[in-house]
């Protein structure tokens, strides 16, 4: 009985949750239905105007932002990924002298905020002129992400070694080892690091700020700073429309949650039930 109490406290505490968490994405659904000439939101619409999502992508370039903001996201995660799970595999199996101190100063850069580096990345990219490119991702990269490099590590070390020398046995290199054995094992940390990579960049305002041209910016930048006017009415209120672009902004990453929900509980719970 009291087990059964307990799971029911648990099921309303999340329902109310739930609640919390999407009465503001029901909100600005129900604004971005609303009439652009001063109607009230109502929170079941009653007439919805659903020509605002027309609006929302026709009075921008919307779409070639949208390309933007894909292009440097897609360069993000597979150079994220890629060269992080390398770090993260030597630091865990190879032994190599000095390992332990150049681990201790991964270690120390994860404690520095990431503004504070922003001015020493501006004047370093500026200095080799490679601003308003592409570079700029690819080489931080390649450079790695010190948290995700970590995560790497201490997931690689759970894998037993025994697996890695039936592999050697059968003539498979070191480095083979990397996308035969140890990626398809390690599926559940890299979709992980997938959504990670995928959240912070996509909606990354002040890097593309920084260093893109407005002809290149992402979408999340393009929002902020491009002003909906409607042509025939200047005067016309637009925040339904900035609602229903705001909405249409959300949904790849609502997509790639629900595709990597299930790998993500595995992923973080993975280091409590590895032995």
């Amino acid at each position: 009985m009291k087990k059964r109490s307990s799971h029911a406290a648990w099921l309303i505490a999340c329902i109310l949750m739930a609640i919390v968490f999407s009465v503001p994405l029901y909100y600005t659904f129900a604004n971005s239905l609303r009439s652009l000439y001063s109607e009230p939101v109502n929170f079941i619409p009653r007439n919805p105007n659903w020509i605002n999502y027309n609006y929302a992508v026709t009075l921008i370039p919307f779409w070639r932002y949208l390309g933007n903001s894909f292009i440097v996201v897609s360069i993000t995660i597979f150079f994220g990924i890629t060269f992080d799970f390398v770090y993260g595999f030597a630091f865990a199996r190879l032994k190599a002298r000095g390992r332990m101190f150049l681990f201790m100063v991964l270690l120390a850069q994860m404690m520095i905020p990431g503004f504070a580096l922003q001015i020493p990345q501006y004047i370093a990219f500026s200095h080799f002129g490679i601003k308003d490119t592409y570079w700029i991702w690819i080489l931080s990269g390649i450079a790695g992400n010190p948290f995700m490099v970590f995560l790497y590590k201490q997931y690689i070390e759970t894998v037993p070694r025994e697996i890695e020398e039936a592999a050697f046995i059968d003539g498979c290199s070191i480095y083979m080892t990397i996308p035969r054995i140890y990626m398809p094992i390690c599926k559940s940390i890299i979709a992980v690091a997938f959504f990670r990579l995928f959240i912070s960049e996509w909606g990354n305002y002040m890097t593309p700020y920084m260093f893109l041209s407005e002809k290149k910016y992402p979408l999340a930048i393009a929002l902020f700073n491009m002003s909906y006017t409607i042509p025939s009415d200047p005067s016309a209120n637009v925040e339904p429309i900035k609602s229903a672009a705001a909405l249409l902004f959300a949904i790849p990453s609502i997509i790639v949650f629900f595709l990597c929900q299930k790998q993500l509980v595995s992923g973080m719970t993975a280091g409590s039930v590895k032995g």
